[in-house]
């Protein structure tokens, strides 16, 4: 391998990994937002219950 193929070569892995490093920043933002609203429907109609209770 020549020098200047290593390098094209060492451009589109950092490349690829940035590509990928975004990908994971979106899926964790779409986990965090469907755990969000999981909270949402599952615990706020119980406060009220809970509070009645105490």
């Amino acid at each position: 391998m020549r020098p200047a193929d290593h390098g094209r070569h060492e451009a589109d892995h950092g490349r690829h990994e940035a590509d990928r490093g975004r990908h994971e920043a979106d899926r964790g933002r779409h986990e965090a937002e469907l755990w969000n609203e999981d909270i949402r429907y599952m615990w706020f109609p119980m406060v009220p219950n809970s509070v009645s209770l105490g």
